[in-house]
């Protein structure tokens, strides 16, 4: 006879069959496989006990697609019969549908139905010839939004679609394009925004909008600027451009205490702009910095911008492709150039990470890092040295 054992233990005994169907969604890896969605399937039909801790991680992430977005549908027929819903966290949508009609048409139908324990919302979007719309999604419970892998998209329906979510506090954008046209007078960001992660070219327009919302809090702000993808057109001008970033920054004030900022190595704009003593010297809360381009960008935005005293953990990320000259990254001079900047800093207990960026179109995206060493500051915290392959069509190391 089986014994009674505890939920919590049941719990944890199912969720050896996938470990990280249950964290938050940061790609395909946390996506049930079809033989473990089976053997949880026949987990729930052991007891009454077993079922609600199969179903908790067998229905965690819903993933929607064409081939299935209206078998999904016909299941609302009955909507008192679905007893899957409770269990629900996470709602995602393929990229072949989302311009598909029916998001616009049976979609909106279905959203009273869905339980408010729905906290993230997902649309993973493939490269397309013309710009995507997209629509609002009126659910209100949603705190986590995730756009991934978009080519073109269309502004207005951005911001109409992130200012349908009151509750939003973390937002991760990362599109090709942005087209600008009219923003929709209605639509404002949500005061709740704690967190940004934004990874396309032209930054300018979608800040100017967040700059229209009241009582901005934003603690973690992630930037990443691709090299321009218009082949046979150069960029417009202010793309190259970078002055628009320390207002907004320092209109953070004391709630920034993450910034992350990343250039793509074939970005060709200015770094001056972030490049002075008076940028981030209002944010002093800030603890952890990360800057990402070639090493001569790096460099200049990390010797010439303000070092806040509460900063405990930076990371100088740069490029370096393979057969380059070793004497323009390299290791001693990295070390060099930080101690220089660093010695006598507030924060003796400051750790920093030099990381060599190879760009490959071989080595699988994110492979795991090389480690090279750790050495001791002369401010009295850490360096340590690493080497990390990354692919050309994925360079932003943090992975927006």
């Amino acid at each position: 006879m089986l014994p009674n054992l505890p939920a919590e233990l049941v719990d944890l005994i199912l969720s050896f069959l996938h470990p990280t169907v249950l964290a938050r969604s940061n790609g395909r890896q946390n996506y049930l496989d079809k033989s473990s969605a089976i053997t949880l399937g026949r987990c729930g039909r052991v007891c009454r006990a077993w079922m609600r801790s199969s179903r908790r991680i067998l229905f965690y992430r819903v993933h929607i697609r064409r081939s299935t977005a209206h078998g999904f549908a016909k299941l609302f027929r009955k909507p008192e019969r679905l007893t899957f819903l409770p269990y629900m966290r996470e709602l995602g949508f393929d990229f072949d549908i989302v311009e598909d009609r029916w998001m616009v048409s049976v979609l909106p139908k279905l959203v009273r139905h869905l339980p408010p324990t729905i906290h993230v919302l997902q649309y993973s979007c493939a490269t397309s010839s013309r710009p995507i719309l997209l629509p609002p999604f009126p659910l209100q419970s949603i705190t986590h939004l995730v756009i991934s892998g978009l080519g073109q998209l269309m502004f207005a329906g951005l911001v109409s679609c992130i200012s349908s979510f009151p509750a939003l506090s973390h937002l991760q954008l990362s599109a090709r394009s942005i087209t600008v046209m009219s923003v929709p007078p209605a639509s404002r960001p949500p005061p709740t925004l704690r967190s940004l992660d934004l990874n396309f070219s032209n930054l300018r327009p979608f800040l100017a909008w967040l700059e229209t919302g009241e009582g901005r809090r934003i603690a973690t702000l992630k930037l990443f600027v691709p090299h321009h993808t218009g082949w046979g057109h150069p960029p417009p001008p202010d793309e190259l451009k970078l002055d628009y970033l320390p207002p907004f920054i320092r209109h953070l004030g004391g709630s920034l205490t993450s910034l992350t900022l990343g250039f793509a190595e074939g970005w060709r704009g200015d770094v001056s702009d972030i490049a002075t003593a008076c940028f981030l010297k209002l944010n002093p809360k800030l603890h952890t910095l990360a800057l990402q381009s070639t090493y001569e960008k790096t460099m200049t935005m990390f010797t010439g911008m303000h070092i806040s005293p509460a900063l405990y953990h930076l990371v100088l990320s740069a490029y370096k492709k393979f057969r380059d000259d070793d004497s323009v990254w390299t290791t001693n001079k990295a070390v060099e150039a930080v101690n220089a900047r660093l010695e006598g800093a507030a924060n003796t207990n400051m750790t920093v990470d030099i990381i060599h960026v190879e760009l490959t179109h071989w080595r699988q995206h994110g492979a795991p890092a090389d480690y090279e060493g750790l050495v001791s500051g002369k401010w009295g915290g850490t360096i340590t040295v690493s080497k990390i392959f990354h692919s050309y069509c994925q360079e932003n190391v943090w992975g927006s």
